[in-house]
C-alpha cells in the first residue's frame, strides 16, 4: 500500500517534511521578542498541519494564551525541549509540569474550556516534531489497536502523563523488528530518491526511524491494514491474565536456564576429573588416608 499512501490523494509522506520544517519555525518562534512570539508560534502551528490540533486545537490555543502572556509560553516550551539525555523519569516530570502550566492559564484566560486542552497527544508531538530522532508519538486509539495486534499488553496508563518507559518500550519492540525486514527498509528508502511525485518540501532524514514507526502505526488503523492480521483484544483482566501467565514462563525458562548451566558446569567438572583420575592413581581421603583407585565405572 507504499503508493497509494503516498499518492497525490494521501500524502502520508508529509509527516517527513513537517519534522523537517517545524524545529526551524519552531526555534525562530522562541528566538523572537514576546510581540512576535505569538504570530511566530502560530507559524509553527500551521506547519503542523493536522497533525495536533483536529476536534480539539491545544496547539491553536497555546498560541492564543501566547498572546496573553507571551514569556509564559515561551518558557513552557523552553524547559519541555531542555535535554533530559533520554531520562524517561525527568521527561515525564517535563511533561507533568508543562501540563500544570497550561492548565493555569487556561483556568485564568478560557475557564471550564476543553477546546485548547492540552493530552498526551499534543504533548507528546511538541516533542516528537521538534526531535524525531528522541521521541515517539503517542496517538492513543491507533497505539492501543497496535498493542493488541502484536500482543503487547503491558499498560501505559490513561489519561495526560502517560508511562513513557512502558510506551517507549513498545515502540523500542517494534523497531528492532523493524530494522530486521529488509523489504521494509527498501521501501522506506524510496521515498528519497524521486519515486515519489511530492510537492515543494525537503524529507527529514528519520535516522532511527521514528517517523516510519509512527507512520506505520497510524496508517495501519487508518487505512485499515489490520484486515490481513487476526488478533484478539482481550479485556483488561483478561490482559492481566495473560501477562501473569508470561511472567511465569519467564521465571521458568530462567529457572531452567540456571539448571542447565549448572548441569552442563558439572558435565565439564567430570570431564576434568575422569580425565585426570585413572586406574592406578592414588587419592587422599580426609576420613580414611590414601587409597588406589582399582576401577572407574562411567
Amino acid at each position: 500500500n507504499f503508493a497509494k499512501i503516498n499518492d497525490e490523494v494521501h500524502e502520508e509522506y508529509y509527516k517527513w517534511q513537517i519534522c523537517y520544517e517545524f524545529p526551524k519555525l519552531m526555534d525562530k518562534a522562541l528566538g523572537v521578542p514576546d510581540e512576535e512570539f505569538p504570530s511566530a508560534l502560530y507559524k509553527a502551528k500551521v506547519c503542523s498541519c493536522n497533525i495536533i490540533d483536529s476536534f480539539t486545537q491545544p496547539f491553536y490555543g497555546l498560541v492564543k494564551l501566547a498572546e496573553e502572556e507571551p514569556d509564559t509560553v515561551r518558557q513552557m516550551f523552553l524547559d519541555l525541549y531542555a535535554p533530559d539525555n533520554g531520562d524517561l523519569m525527568f521527561r515525564m516530570k517535563k511533561i507533568e509540569v508543562f501540563f500544570d502550566k497550561s492548565n493555569e492559564l487556561l483556568e485564568k484566560y478560557y475557564p471550564g474550556s476543553y477546546l485548547y486542552k492540552q493530552n498526551s497527544h499534543s504533548v507528546s508531538s511538541y516533542l516528537f516534531l521538534y526531535d524525531p530522532e528522541q521521541h515517539y508519538m503517542y496517538k492513543a486509539s491507533e497505539c492501543t489497536t497496535m498493542a493488541d495486534c502484536i500482543g503487547f499488553y503491558d499498560s501505559w496508563g490513561t489519561g495526560d502523563n502517560i508511562k513513557l518507559d512502558v510506551f517507549y518500550r513498545m515502540c523500542d519492540e517494534m523497531l528492532e523488528q523493524m530494522n530486521q525486514c529488509p523489504e521494509l527498509l527498501k521501501t522506506n528508502e524510496s521515498r528519497y530518491d524521486g519515486t515519489l511525485k511530492l510537492k515543494p518540501g525537503l524529507l527529514h532524514p528519520d535516522r532511527n526511524k521514528h517517523i516510519l514507526l509512527f507512520d506505520i502505526i497510524y496508517c495501519c488503523k487508518a487505512y485499515d491494514l489490520f484486515g490481513i492480521i487476526p488478533f484478539a483484544r482481550p479485556n483488561t483482566k483478561e490482559k492481566q491474565l495473560i501477562l501473569e501467565q508470561r511472567s511465569k514462563v519467564k521465571k521458568l525458562q530462567e529457572t531452567y536456564e540456571l539448571a542447565k548451566f549448572d548441569f552442563e558446569f558439572l558435565e565439564e567438572a567430570l570431564e576434568y576429573l575422569m580425565a585426570v583420575l585413572t586406574e592406578g592413581t592414588i587419592v587422599k581421603h580426609k576420613k580414611f588416608g590414601n587409597g588406589r583407585i582399582e576401577q572407574i565405572n562411567k
